[in-house]
């Protein structure tokens, strides 16, 4: 096996970038083999080790001289993603899920050399299964290794006496069949990290022939990886392996009232899918492992507010996955934390502790003394610490770096306030601040139809800004009303289904007397809700309406980050929207149906149906085979208007003029949209965006001139430029030729003579646009053009 030891001389620009707070950087020993899991191991004479979990088994290295270490023996095992260790006097014992058993190391040799065994017993009170696998074990005061998630008992935890003759493990009980995915002991309470369950566990294993389940709590994102009890044992902190889960902080004092006290999530990748992984104590501070975003290191002493106090990245890549900083040691007698990295091997880290500064307190309203909510609480440094006050008003935020700061206090409907506080390290400063109410004015309006000003009921009215929404509904009259409004900047969006949206801007102060006239059409760019229907047999995955949270797997973005950007709003219709993981919310165990309502085609002559849609398909085993179905309805018959198979990762455009799909126009003209998991476990996104059907040949076009255009597009599809061959009858006068984008925009006019050949589209960017001839203002021709 060959390894690479960084020297001190080099680590200055191979690590240049990496990001640090009071932590320093001694040395990185690098492996060619993936990196799992780190503990450390102290020598009769001080010398201190790392044993470092690789895919191939563990190493073990001497770090007598901490900036040059040395790998001083192996013990080489099965291929495995993950290894646990754990020491107990001058043994190790480390568990893989692979094959083989409890590895046993005998360190007592040390540095001159190692020996080691497979622990793999067969059970005769485990209806004589051999224990061959594990994912995790905890050794607590008194000797006793707790081994979990085994290919016995169920997963469920099992009891090794390891301190009655140390490196010769003996089974003596096991807890309910339960699946432990981790577990941490002391003063023989057992703290079970039930993975599936999402929740946490306390049992009591007194009698290890005989333990007794005494509590359990769900944590934040149900899926708990990890917990660790508080020096004083009266909190517990859990870890939850998925993107933007939090570190929780839990006061366990009383099994009967389990509460949550604060949540922690490093500031500066907050909402970028940054996992947590592996959390520990020491002298109430966490240090805790969070994959690409390394060590990191907060002060828990005040546990419902904990604040980041140090922190080292060991992984320089993009932020979310399970790339980077896998294990974090800190319970060296020299102070060192052991950081393992999947991608950089060993870093041997130097934290400076220190305690964090705290400002905690209440937010009121001015006015009324009522406590306020949701108000954002910045303290203006560069220590990343951005929080919100809770339902009773109260925050509690902080940072490490002592001084005089401004912090600022913003919720919307409020004027922001500033306030000048003095920080320092270890004391709590308390804050009583109150927010004045911003001004409140009406909007109101009428929406009609057409040139006669006939009201349209019920239309759907929103009112919208980038910090709030109202939504209403016309009344018998058209008519809405909206009071209350707070002042900031809207947009406003009339829609109703059979018509064209219709949008104005106003500025804050009051806006009455508005009217919107809604062309005939069908739009929806679902800034409104006006009745999409939805059928699943998916467990997963389910059509919903709302702004979309991006996923990613690789390098490849899963679920969009955001709507197709052109259109009004910023919501759409995506296969699940959980965000998290790229397979926490796709499509998974069946199909999903999307249905538009009904539309009445009946007097259109020309509809063009125009969308953007959103398909990707990856991952899992096998080559991909999941599609995305469009077909139209019109009550009896259905035609499939494009079947997608090809994973694309952006918004794409699709146009259809209806005449030329073979289906006969009705009153009862559906949308459907269908995608589904086909049962390989592959990865499933769709979506569905900027919805239209127009008419593009009014009724009263005269079909006789419209019969004598000859209007050719070639060639079509095309690259760079197109040529329209254009053919009229010498009688005509004032022709324009016309380009519109897929959401019926005009984006090009020309005029042009009776008999010509035009080359355009050099302009355009790749998609869908139609091209139309207009006589004396009236649309003759349309063709639909498309550039690649």
């Amino acid at each position: 096996m060959k390894k690479f030891a960084l020297v001190i001389a080099l680590l200055g620009i191979a690590y240049a970038g990496f990001a640090q707070l009071n932590t320093t950087l001694v040395s990185n020993f690098d492996y060619e083999m993936r990196v799992n899991d780190v503990w450390g191991y102290v020598a009769p004479d001080g010398t201190e080790y790392a044993l470092v979990g690789l895919q191939e088994g563990v190493s073990v290295v001497s770090l007598q001289d901490p900036a040059q270490p040395e790998e001083v023996a192996f013990a080489p095992g099965p291929s495995s993603t993950w290894r646990d260790m754990k020491t107990w006097g001058e043994h190790a014992y480390t568990i893989n899920e692979s094959d083989d058993g409890l590895l046993v190391m005998d360190l007592s040799m040390l540095p001159d050399s190692m020996s080691y065994y497979y622990w793999s017993p067969v059970i005769p009170e485990l209806d004589s299964a051999q224990l061959t696998t594990c994912h995790n074990l905890y050794i607590d005061e008194s000797g006793y290794a707790y081994l979990a998630g085994c290919d016995v008992n169920s997963g469920g935890p099992i009891f090794v006496d390891v301190f009655s003759d140390p490196g010769n493990p003996i089974y003596v009980g096991k807890s309910d069949a339960r699946y432990a995915h981790d577990v941490y002991a002391r003063d023989n309470l057992l703290y079970g990290s039930d993975i599936y369950q999402g929740s946490f566990s306390i049992m009591d294993v007194s009698d290890k022939s005989n333990p007794v389940l005494l509590a359990s709590q769900e944590t934040p994102f149900q899926f708990t990886h990890n917990a660790w009890l508080s020096d004083d044992g009266n909190t517990i902190f859990t870890t939850d392996e998925r993107a933007d889960a939090p570190t929780a902080a839990y006061d366990i004092s009383d099994y009967d009232n389990i509460r949550l006290l604060d949540e922690f999530r490093p500031g500066a990748t907050v909402g970028r899918g940054v996992v947590p992984h592996n959390t520990h104590v020491l002298n109430d501070y966490l240090i805790t492992s969070h994959y690409t975003d390394g060590v990191v290191i907060v002060d828990a002493s005040r546990p419902s507010n904990m604040i980041e106090v140090g922190s080292y990245d060991t992984y320089q890549g993009g932020d979310g996955g399970f790339s980077g900083c896998w294990g974090a040691y800190p319970f060296l007698p020299s102070g060192l934390i052991l950081g393992s990295d999947r991608d950089n091997g060993l870093f041997v880290l130097r934290p400076d502790y220190k305690r964090a500064c705290y400002l905690e307190g209440l937010v009121k309203n001015a006015e009324t003394g009522a406590l306020l909510s949701d108000v954002e609480v910045a303290i203006d440094s560069d220590n990343s610490n951005f929080k919100t006050t809770d339902l009773n008003g109260a925050f509690a935020t902080g940072q490490v770096t002592a001084g005089t700061f401004d912090v600022v206090f913003s919720k919307f409907g409020f004027e922001d306030k500033v306030m000048q506080v003095d920080l320092a390290n270890g004391v709590v400063t308390e804050l009583e601040v109150e927010l004045e109410p911003l001004g409140r004015f009406i909007v109101s309006g009428q929406a009609v139809a057409d040139a006669s000003g006939n009201p349209i009921a019920n239309a759907q009215v929103a009112i919208v800004s980038e910090n709030i929404t109202y939504n209403t509904l016309t009344d018998e009259n058209g008519q809405f009303n909206l009071a209350d409004v707070v002042e900031d900047n809207y947009q406003v969006i009339v829609g109703a289904w059979g018509y064209l949206h219709a949008t104005s801007t106003i500025a804050q102060g009051a806006s009455e007397g508005l009217s919107y006239r809604l062309e005939a059409g069908y739009q929806d760019d679902f800034a409104l809700d006006l009745g999409w229907t939805v059928e699943s047999d998916a467990s997963t995955g389910i059509w919903e309406l709302g702004e979309p949270i991006g996923t990613g797997f690789g390098q490849f973005t899963f679920n969009p980050g955001q709507d197709f950007a052109a259109d009004i709003g910023n919501s759409c219709y995506v296969t699940g929207n959980g965000g998290g993981g790229a397979g926490d919310d796709d499509v998974d165990d069946g199909s999903t149906i999307l249905t538009s309502p009904p539309m009445d085609l009946t007097n259109y002559n020309a509809p063009i149906l125009s969308y953007y849609r959103w398909f990707m398909n990856g991952g899992g085993n096998g080559t991909p085979d999941d599609q995305l179905e469009i077909r139209l309805s019109n009550g009896t018959d259905e035609v499939v208007l494009e079947t997608i198979n090809e994973p694309l990762g952006l918004w794409s455009s699709s146009a259809f003029i209806l005449n030329d799909v073979g289906l006969p126009l009705t009153d009862n003209m559906r949308l459907i949209v269908e995608t589904g998991d086909l049962g390989e476990g592959h990865l499933l996104e769709a979506g569905l965006d900027a919805f239209s059907v127009i008419d593009d040949m009014p009724s009263n076009v005269n079909e006789t001139l419209a019969a004598a255009v000859q209007l050719d597009v070639l060639p079509n599809p095309f690259t760079d430029n197109a040529r329209i061959h254009l053919q009229l009858p010498r009688s005509v006068s004032k022709v324009e030729l016309r380009i519109y984008n897929i959401l019926g925009q005009l984006v090009q006019q020309q005029a042009v003579s009776s008999t010509q050949v035009v080359s355009l589209g050099a302009s355009l960017t790749a998609g869908t646009y139609f091209v139309s001839i207009a006589i004396e203002g009236e649309v003759i021709r349309t063709e639909k053009l498309i550039k690649q």
